[in-house]
């Protein structure tokens, strides 16, 4: 996903729809992410099975929160 919004930035585009631009892309794909975790937890809690907001958050998150390069993440 990286590689490909950089190339697209270097390459300089034309954007043909007002929301085409690659960053634009990277951010719904993020916000995209987020939906779908709120709809997990909304599917959990209609089951009687909720989790908790602190525990699901660290563990759903970390990718975007951890700091470390991914070669030296556990």
């Amino acid at each position: 996903m990286r590689d490909a919004v950089e190339n697209c930035i270097r390459s300089g585009p034309q954007m043909k729809l007002h929301d085409d631009h690659p960053l634009l892309f990277l951010e719904h794909m993020i916000w995209h992410e987020g939906y779908h975790h709120g709809q997990i937890k909304l599917a959990l809690k209609a089951i009687r099975r909720p989790l908790d907001d602190k525990e699901i958050g660290r563990a759903t998150w970390r990718g975007w929160t951890d700091k470390a390069p991914a070669t030296q993440r556990s």
